[in-house]
């Protein structure tokens, strides 16, 4: 799997749907569009905003990819 570095400006305040970037966007955890309306949780919204950036870096276009469907658990891992 290729590792691809992506500069994380603004990902966590723009809208990956209107692509609008503000700080009013962030509101602590919640991330909510001032353009369009679009809301996630804060994280998500920035780790999908980087999935884009590193998906265009390779030229991969997000709109040929099966969608993916399903609740994330986090797991707590324990070094030995």
């Amino acid at each position: 799997m290729p590792v691809v570095k992506i500069n994380p400006k603004h990902t966590s305040q723009k809208c990956p749907k209107c692509h609008h970037i503000s700080k009013a966007n962030r509101k602590k955890e919640k991330f909510v569009c001032t353009n369009c309306g679009h809301y996630d949780d804060a994280d998500i919204n920035g780790a999908v905003n980087i999935k884009l950036r590193g998906l265009k870096k390779l030229g991969i276009d997000p709109t040929q990819l099966p969608p993916v469907r399903g609740k994330v658990t986090p797991t707590e891992i324990t070094a030995t």
